[in-house]
């Protein structure tokens, strides 16, 4: 995974990450190989995910000219992934694997029936905008029967109005044992009142207002999720187990939810879900800190792709937060925080766990606390988002995220084996969303009542 400020080395992250990033725009606009934001709703996808197979987009992509970029790229990204987590995995990425979406719609003609674009798709004109039937942009079918949740899957309604969450499925009988005591409720969520600021800009490393952004209410959990709440998702687990349309942001009428296609993603049973939180071998080895057996139920679950933290926040009454939603308040809102407490660098890890083993949540409060209550914003686990990661931020942004596919999903705060240098607020992660680490876990967010 890769950390970086925004605004720095576009074109070191593009290729760190192994996207197609077209022709960007000078002035801050949207890559051409990720298409244009949608202009209107779908009417539902038809594609069989199962129908975009590895070998067919590399029959399309690489019999006239096996030495082009896309194919070489395709290649690449299934080799690695076949390697890390098995043929089905990569079969898996290939079916929503949005680098070559693009070309899906012309040369390999292997789309569906959902909405247009506006925007340009390579060269420019427009498009279908359901991929697999997994297409996550604004007006783009989702997923076939989710392609027509827009209309149902915004009355979504948090389950966890209430600061105390007892309405959280995973809060249902789970003791108070967060924070610096010990005795503070995991699943803690605060109202963070909505606002204008400008994203990445933390008043020192990165000053930058090209990139406003406006986000209303929503509330932030206080804590990361911890292995004791997922130990309830993982005890009624089931691969389908998530409403297709559940988690829609209510901000956003761009947001469908969670969408069916996503299922394939996510481990077939609770006890292949329960080995992969372990983490690999390779992972152990290098960094051996998977929460799982570590025999503490409050510290953050790590190890979890970004599948299963989607699929747990929506289970759960909520969502993962957009980007912009976790630097708002990282950042403190308009006040443009150099770390989620203030400007005060840490000189040691009393305001946040880095440098460090991983800990229990909320150990660095009240010293590390954000505007909000919110712990660990910087510091501990790396947090997965709901974004895909651009190199430049979606403008303008009203309660925005990036919703059409790319290839990683960003990861937000830094983590407990990384220096001082990552606990900014402006600092943007990237990783591929079937990836675990160590270092990475996420907290939930939900629609503010």
């Amino acid at each position: 995974m890769m950390y970086f400020r925004s605004g720095f080395a576009f074109v070191a992250a593009c290729a760190l990450a192994l996207f197609a990033c077209g022709n960007s725009e000078s002035d801050g606009g949207t890559t051409a190989a990720a298409g244009g934001p949608a202009a209107g709703g779908g009417s539902g996808g038809s594609t069989d995910p199962e129908g975009i197979t590895c070998a067919a987009l590399e029959a399309c992509l690489c019999d006239d000219d096996p030495g082009n970029d896309v194919c070489q790229t395709l290649m690449t990204i299934v080799e690695s992934t076949t390697q890390q987590h098995g043929a089905a995995s990569a079969e898996a990425y290939c079916a929503t694997l949005p680098m070559i979406q693009p070309l899906l719609y012309g040369p390999c003609d292997l789309g569906g029936s959902g909405g247009s674009t506006s925007g340009p798709i390579g060269a420019g004109g427009s498009a279908d905008t359901t991929l697999a039937g997994a297409g996550d942009s604004a007006g783009s079918s989702a997923a076939g029967d989710a392609g027509d949740a827009g209309a149902t899957g915004g009355s979504v309604v948090s389950t966890g109005g209430d600061t105390s969450g007892t309405n959280n499925p995973s809060c249902t009988g789970l003791a108070k044992t967060c924070g610096p005591n010990g005795d503070g409720d995991c699943c803690a969520s605060t109202v963070v009142p909505g606002g204008t600021f400008y994203r990445s800009n933390d008043t020192l490393y990165h000053m930058s207002q090209a990139s406003p952004a406006t986000v209303s209410d929503f509330r932030l959990d206080t804590y990361e999720v911890t292995v004791g709440r997922f130990r309830k998702f993982v005890a009624i687990y089931s691969q389908n187990m998530v409403t297709p349309g559940a988690g829609a942001n209510s901000n956003n009428p761009s947001d469908l939810g969670w969408s069916t296609a996503w299922n394939a993603s996510l481990e077939v049973d609770a006890a292949t879900l329960t080995a992969a939180v372990q983490c690999d071998a390779a992972q152990v080895a290098q960094l051996p800190t998977q929460t799982w057996t570590a025999g503490d139920e409050s510290l953050p679950i790590n190890c979890v792709d970004w599948y299963e933290a989607e699929a747990f926040c929506t289970w759960d009454g909520g969502r993962l937060p957009t980007e912009a939603e976790w630097n708002y308040a990282a950042a403190g809102g308009a006040e443009q925080r150099l770390y989620p407490w203030g400007f005060t660098t840490p000189n040691d890890s009393s305001y946040a766990n880095s440098g460090a083993q991983i800990t229990v949540v909320g150990s660095r409060s009240p010293k590390g606390d954000g505007k909000w209550g919110q712990v660990d914003l910087a510091g501990n686990v790396g947090e997965w988002v709901q974004d895909w990661f651009t190199g430049v931020y979606p403008t303008p942004c009203d309660n925005c995220s990036s919703l059409t596919p790319q290839s990683s999903r960003v990861v937000r705060g830094g983590g407990f084996d990384q220096t001082v240098s990552s606990l900014t607020t402006s600092i943007r992660g990237l990783d591929y969303p079937i990836d675990r680490r160590g270092d990475r876990g996420f907290r939930c967010a939900r629609n503010a009542p």
